[in-house]
């Protein structure tokens, strides 16, 4: 009986495993137009980030650094509803990034209060450049669209030592060839008239009666520690001497400037006994007002802060 045949098993070796880089390497090659779709939707959302996140709020950022700078504001040709504004201003824009935007003419709003109107919308020419770029406006025709929020301003300015008020506004700054809207938002604080505090009289003279009824003049100063320059017209002028009436006066063609200045005044005094006993003793006057007249016109908005002051004006007895 033969044995039986023995044949010999080999067992095959397994495949040696491919590395991680040649696997994705096979999967790009077969998956290469799903590859290319998730490439340009990544590039697509990060543009989308970019565009839509990243560069506005880096706008905002620099515009949010900006600062306003107000040299001077003239008030002129005053009407019953409207006047001519000039603005000498400057924006300090800051460097970096920031110096190489450009900001879009745009129109500011100047509000009192935030949640009523504006007491005036001005219009800013472009904005660009480092450092402190002039924003100027000369003779500027303002219609006073809400007289409430101007009796607000006007008031404001001529009570208070400082007068604080809001600008906004809203416009497209470019970076390059990029663009984006960004808000425009300062708060403002100036300087304010505060009740003419510290007005007296430098000289007076007696005269004898002229045509326009007065028989005495003389010059007052009137400090402005503002930087407003305002057109008053002729301010009418309530004279009283030790809580008496004495008289009445005005201040003709007043222009009232920034800094410490002299200004002629005219009066009617009734008793000039009495005020003469007054000036010779140094006795201060209570100086008020009934309104100011432009061109024949009076004008109410500024009138009425100065119907409501009285101030106590002291003589110059150097005279």
């Amino acid at each position: 009986m033969d044995k039986p045949t023995e044949h010999t098993i080999e067992t095959a070796g397994a495949a040696p495993r491919r590395s991680k880089r040649a696997r994705m390497g096979a999967c790009c090659k077969k998956f290469w137009w799903a590859w290319l779709i998730f490439v340009i939707i990544a590039i697509g959302i990060a543009a989308v980030i970019l565009i839509f996140a990243i560069i506005p709020k880096i706008a905002q950022d620099k515009v949010n650094e900006a600062d306003l700078t107000i040299h001077g504001l003239e008030i002129r040709q005053a009407t019953p509803d409207s006047y001519k504004l000039s603005m000498d201003s400057s924006i300090h824009t800051g460097y970096g990034i920031g110096s190489k935007a450009r900001i879009e003419p745009m129109t500011a709003s100047l509000y009192i209060d935030s949640k009523k109107k504006p007491f005036l919308k001005v219009p800013v020419g472009e904005v660009h450049g480092k450092g402190d770029v002039p924003v100027v406006q000369e003779d500027y025709p303002v219609t006073i669209d809400d007289m409430d929020a101007m009796d607000q301003f006007v008031k404001g300015l001529m009570d208070n030592s400082t007068i604080n008020f809001k600008l906004s506004g809203r416009s497209k700054l470019w970076l390059g060839k990029i663009n984006t809207m960004i808000n425009y938002n300062e708060d403002i604080e100036l300087k304010g008239l505060n009740k003419l505090e510290g007005m007296v009289i430098k000289a007076y003279d007696i005269l004898s009666k002229q045509a326009d009824g007065s028989n005495m003049g003389g010059k007052v100063l009137i400090p402005n520690p503002t930087v407003f320059t305002i057109e008053m017209g002729n301010v009418g002028l309530k004279i009283g001497v030790s809580g008496k009436h004495a008289g009445i006066g005005y201040l003709p063609n007043l222009v009232l400037t920034p800094g410490n200045n002299l200004y002629d005044f005219r009066a009617n005094i009734s008793d000039l006994n009495v005020m003469i006993g007054a000036l010779t003793a140094g006795t201060p006057l209570t100086i008020g007002s009934n309104g100011t007249m432009v061109n024949g016109e009076k004008i109410e908005w500024l009138s009425k802060p100065l119907e409501s002051m009285d101030v106590l004006v002291p003589i110059d007895v150097s005279h």
